[in-house]
């Protein structure tokens, strides 16, 4: 078991890094954004934070059908999307659990910035 978490986690560190190495950009044309905040924060197994994220999707959405799509944390004056900018940026990961919270990796370097209740805006 110990090898395939290792091996599902590994994954996920290069599937994040294949991700900010496209350099999708925030605000991409056409794109739209949801809006949440971090629940919950920890350190992934191989690296990175890990954030448990809240509100961008309800109970009955499939989250899975956005895995890899960018997250964004950003400042909390900022208004979410439209301004300001992002201080932070990871990537969706999967669901977590059944209330449409879902699982977002960030750099372990964003760290002082994935913090619960910070917000978080998902680009689609």
């Amino acid at each position: 078991a110990s090898a395939s978490a290792s091996a599902s986690a590994s994954a996920s560190a290069s599937v994040f890094a294949a991700s900010l190495a496209k350099g999708s950009s925030s605000g991409s044309a056409g794109g739209s954004a949801r809006s949440g905040s971090v629940s919950k924060a920890k350190p992934g197994e191989q690296g990175g934070i890990v954030a448990i994220v809240q509100g961008l999707f309800s109970a009955h959405e499939d989250s899975r059908v956005h895995t890899g799509a960018a997250a964004e944390i950003t400042p909390a004056d900022s208004g979410g999307a439209d301004g300001g900018g992002a201080v932070a940026r990871g990537i969706l990961l999967g669901p977590f659990g059944k209330a449409g919270k879902v699982k977002v990796l960030f750099p372990t370097s964003a760290s002082a910035h994935v913090t619960e209740g910070a917000a978080v805006v998902l680009l689609l």
